[in-house]
């Protein structure tokens, strides 16, 4: 009786547990194919237990019509004896119309003959368990589609770094296969001269577990370059543990020649800007060409730019020149080749540019290889410089539709190899020569103005009789040397001449003689002084005065003494002079050192009184009035 008790108890607990886990249990009789389900099989279908009738016909009909044939299949190669176990997944279709998901487990019992005669197993609810499956294979799908579609490059690392997988269009901007990129094996694909310093922003991001973001270049095998922008998050797994990367890289090669057009278009504009800044600020025609130069070569990285000046007979020389200290220097070099300026002159005068990619195969002549030979050149650009004719003063034979003259060339070299001009860097050229020819032009008229200029400033300045300075260039340099002088303390002198005699002089000769005298007395005052200081000047009439800077008044004395005797060497014939039968000079001395409380007036007045004792003595003579 205990037994009895115990056994059923076990039942219940094991009716519960079935129950409480949802597992339905059939046995299936294979000879009357009559089918047992417990309730908890078909209330897992939404059936009572009386709903469901226990035959195979029954079951069959609450399978999936698409996976009947399957299961029986199944069913029957296990019957069979072919698997050691019935299991499989398939669908079923509940009472209330919708479908479901079973995993069906049974086996099949033999008598000794090894023949089946009843199969038993369970089946247990997995829908839940299945759409999760197919949410997570439908979001892979999506992913590895857009991975693949992607017009992005799309990576995906460990936590190390180590390549796992990379997309299509990584591949294609890399020129790398799946396997190749793995691993450590996708940092080939970055060019050289990035490789470092992005390796060591990507060694950062991974151990500071943080955002990676960086512009880069990729260099395939075939020698493509690609700009891209490579950008990657952490993967977290677990616990927030960063379990890898997974990032993109987009092409920006298109935006960069974008960018690096529009910096070489300012650098182009700022620097014919300079120059024409240059051309208006300085007007240095030798400054501005060597500026040029120098950044034209620094600006397209080529090995030498040069200016080639014409002569008249179509010789050359080179008057400036930037070039690598690589290769000789050839500033100064004379150029008369014959074949150059046969066939290559006429060219440049009608604003011909020759761009020369390789100086083998451009088609050249032979002597003007043979000339660039001469030059280490292997390729070069070349544009003219063509000057509008300058109009000089008084020229009337010019002409608006005078055609530009050819004055020079502005050359760009390349030594080390061929290299092929980019229409930019033509254009870049062409803007500068013009600007060339505006600078030549302008410094032409500006040398004319200087030395127009300088003429008027002659004659503003000059005695136009003795050609020493006169009495307006003489109050402005006493003035200057006083204000100098006074602030370093310095002695200043004033010696005044005046010829003796000489109203009687031109009574007896005439004014033109008269003048002859005063050019030469003149000329033997300028003799004696030896400073470059020293001024000599007209002071009016028959007058002289010179102006002494830095000099003592003894010093003085001693230069008046010479201007005397340096007249009476001229042995001029004066027959009405009261003092000799030559022209002489009297002159009075004055010095003083200059300060806030004396005006250049009183040194002034103390020469004159000088010059009046001098003649008071007699003349001929040299008064120094301290």
């Amino acid at each position: 009786m205990k037994d009895i008790t115990s056994a059923h108890k076990a039942e219940e607990r094991y009716a519960l547990a079935v129950t409480a886990g949802q597992v339905g249990l059939w046995n299936w009789n294979l000879q009357t194919c009559e089918i047992y389900f417990n309730p908890s099989w078909k209330a897992m279908l939404g059936y009572t237990d009386r709903e469901i009738p226990n035959h195979q016909a029954a079951w069959l009909r609450l399978i999936y019509p698409d996976d009947r044939e399957w299961v029986m299949t199944s069913a029957n190669i296990h019957i069979e004896g072919l698997t050691p176990q019935f299991k499989i997944e398939h669908r079923m279709l509940h009472k209330n119309g919708s479908v479901r998901w079973f995993l069906c487990r049974g086996m099949a019992f033999r008598d000794e003959t090894g023949k089946p005669y009843r199969m038993a197993g369970s089946t247990t609810d997995i829908t839940e368990r299945k759409r999760t499956e197919q949410a997570l294979q439908e979001s892979e799908y999506r992913y590895y589609t857009l991975a693949k579609m992607s017009p992005v490059g799309i990576f995906h690392t460990d936590a190390e770094g180590n390549c796992l997988y990379v997309n299509e269009r990584w591949r294609e901007l890399t020129g790398l296969t799946l396997a190749e990129a793995l691993g450590q094996g996708w940092i080939k694909a970055i060019h050289p001269d990035d490789r470092s310093r992005m390796l060591v922003e990507w060694h950062q991001a991974i151990v500071g577990n943080c955002t990676f973001a960086y512009e880069y270049r990729f260099r395939r095998s075939d020698g493509v370059v690609s700009w891209v922008f490579g950008q990657a998050v952490p993967e977290k797994g677990l616990g927030d543990n960063i379990v890898g990367f997974i990032g993109t890289i987009t092409d920006i090669t298109d935006r960069k020649a974008t960018e690096e057009a529009l910096r070489l278009q300012c650098f182009r504009e700022r620097l014919i800007g300079s120059m024409l800044e240059r051309i208006r600020q300085s007007l240095d025609l030798g400054e501005i060409l060597n500026t040029t130069v120098a950044e034209v070569r620094q600006f397209l990285e080529c090995d030498r730019v040069l200016v080639h000046r014409f002569q008249p007979d179509w010789t050359g020389v080179i008057t400036v020149e930037s070039q690598d200290p690589k290769w000789a220097p050839i500033l100064g070099t004379c150029i008369a080749d014959s074949c150059f300026s046969e066939n290559y002159v006429r060219l440049y005068q009608h604003g011909r540019i020759q761009a020369v990619t390789d100086i083998y195969t451009s088609g050249l002549s032979q002597c003007h290889i043979n000339l660039l030979e001469r030059f280490q050149v292997r390729a070069n650009l070349v544009v003219p410089i063509l000057q509008e004719r300058v109009q000089t003063l008084g020229d009337s034979s010019y002409s608006e539709s005078s055609h530009p003259t050819l004055w020079g060339l502005l050359v760009a070299h390349q030594c080390r190899d061929s290299r092929h001009w980019q229409p930019w860097e033509i254009d870049l050229l062409k803007s500068l020569s013009a600007q060339v020819g505006m600078a030549i032009q302008q410094a032409e008229l500006y040398q004319q103005l200087q030395a127009a200029n300088l003429q008027l400033q002659r004659l503003a300045t000059l005695d136009g009789l003795t050609q020493v300075a006169n009495r307006r260039r003489f109050d402005e340099y006493l003035d200057q040397e006083w204000r100098r002088l006074k602030r370093d303390r310095i002695p200043l002198s004033l010696i005044m001449c005046d010829i003796d005699c000489f109203k009687a002089y031109n009574d007896t000769y005439g004014h033109q003689a008269g003048d002859a005298c005063l050019i030469a007395v003149a000329n033997a005052i300028a003799t004696a002084l030896k400073r470059p200081a020293d001024l000599v000047a007209r002071y009016g009439g028959e007058e002289f005065a010179a102006i002494l800077p830095n000099t003592t008044g003894s010093g003085a004395f001693k230069v008046a003494q010479t201007i005397r005797a340096a007249v009476q060497a001229l042995k001029i014939v004066h027959a009405s002079s009261l003092v000799s039968e030559y022209v002489t000079l009297s002159l009075g001395v004055a010095c003083t050192v200059p300060d806030r409380d004396t005006l250049p007036e009183t040194l002034l007045k103390a020469a004159d009184e000088a010059l009046y004792q001098a003649k008071a003595s007699g003349r001929d003579a040299s008064v120094y009035a301290p």
